[in-house]
């Protein structure tokens, strides 16, 4: 279970903040440059806030993340923030990506767990039903 974790939560929020080109810093637009740290500072706070002892499928993300909040940081750093960019012509859409890390900011430990829940069964289409603009911040040709 813990590699299809993986892959899900960094294929789609944090691949997904960290493609195309950088725009304004206003806290509506997340510019490139930031958008990795970002990502990685709010998925990561948000899965260490949810309790794990009483959800399997929260356990199951913070181990495949690492285990801890500072490793869970450290691994999307290493493994998404420079595999998985959007290459030209996709666009970057910097306010999508501030949406992506506000809903993922704002989901229930219960909603984050049905989301992976999801995931499992129904692969990303699943996952990215409850964070529907994260699966907006790269567009056009080549994007994702």
């Amino acid at each position: 279970m813990s590699i299809k974790w993986f892959t899900v939560l960094g294929f789609l929020f944090f691949g997904g903040l960290s493609c195309g080109s950088s725009s304004n810093s206003s806290s509506n637009n997340i510019p490139r440059a930031e958008a990795c740290a970002q990502a990685s500072q709010a998925a990561c706070a948000k899965v260490f806030a949810c309790p794990a002892t009483t959800d399997i499928v929260i356990a199951g993300i913070r181990f495949s993340l690492g285990g801890s909040e500072d490793a869970c940081k450290e691994t999307i750093g290493a493994m998404y923030c420079k595999v998985l960019e959007c290459t030209t012509p996709a666009d970057y859409h910097g306010d999508k990506a501030a949406q992506c890390k506000q809903q993922f900011t704002d989901v229930t430990c219960s909603g984050l767990s049905a989301a992976g829940q999801a995931a499992i069964s129904g692969g990303v289409p699943a996952f990215l039903a409850a964070f529907p603009q994260c699966g907006q911040i790269c567009t056009g040709p080549d994007a994702g």
